[in-house]
């Protein structure tokens, strides 16, 4: 797959206007998906905003479709200072950290990479997944004081969720901005135990009586796991 991407970039490393193509997604990781497609960031020098250009098999020169992120250096460089601070910030230094550069000009792709993972996330990041959860706190308490089971068990996913994510980015600096990057991240950051209690949330179904409660449990031990600092670096919060 690397030799398409490189082939699905040919003749762009002309342009003036395009300072470097960066391979991004499962194709860079190394473990491409058989039916996945080619993801590739062209850091380009004006700043005339993001453009993106879908290539099908049939219109290009390689064999899978094929996505081309026109992406001005300016906004990648304000996503990453933003150190996870937004969704698009996490998934921009999520896709350059692992990216692979196909070409670039005076080394300007090397040094996005590097930056990006250098990213470090602050405070008000760490910060804001704290608000999501007392948010979500708030409606499991509605929903228990009703008894309403299913709103329970939802608000419990809920809390687990943004748990796991706070996790992952405070202790692994992984951030995550689809679902299924989380499923993927947690597999391969948590242990057996954490990771087990995560898939044993998110796999319940036909909630009935107890198995509420111990959906709940489930979801206030990982949280816990934030909330005491147990994962969670001292330098990136403190909960007083």
């Amino acid at each position: 797959m690397l030799g398409e991407a490189k082939d699905s970039v040919r003749g762009l490393e002309g342009r003036d206007d395009i300072r470097a193509a960066i391979l991004t997604g499962s194709a860079a990781w190394g473990k491409p998906n058989p039916d996945g497609d080619i993801d590739i960031l062209l850091i380009t020098r004006g700043g005339d905003g993001v453009c993106y250009r879908y290539l099908i098999p049939r219109f290009s020169p390689v064999r899978r479709r094929t996505e081309h992120g026109f992406i001005p250096r300016l906004i990648v460089e304000d996503n990453i200072e933003k150190a996870f601070g937004t969704r698009i910030s996490c998934s921009m230094i999520e896709q350059l950290r692992n990216g692979r550069v196909l070409f670039q000009k005076e080394a300007e792709g090397d040094e996005l990479v590097d930056r990006a993972r250098g990213a470090v996330p602050g405070r008000f990041v760490i910060g804001a997944f704290i608000k999501d959860c007392k948010d979500a706190l708030d409606e499991l308490s509605v929903a228990l004081g009703g008894n309403r089971r299913h709103e329970v068990v939802l608000a419990a996913r809920r809390i687990t969720r943004i748990a796991a994510r706070a996790l992952l980015l405070a202790r692994d600096r992984t951030a995550v901005s689809k679902e299924k990057h989380e499923y993927r991240a947690v597999r391969r950051c948590f242990d057996a135990r954490e990771r087990g209690e995560y898939e044993a949330l998110m796999g319940t179904a036909d909630i009935e009586g107890e198995e509420a409660r111990r959906v709940l449990d489930r979801s206030i031990e990982i949280l816990r796991w934030v909330v005491e600092g147990k994962s969670v670096s001292t330098d990136l919060v403190h909960y007083d």
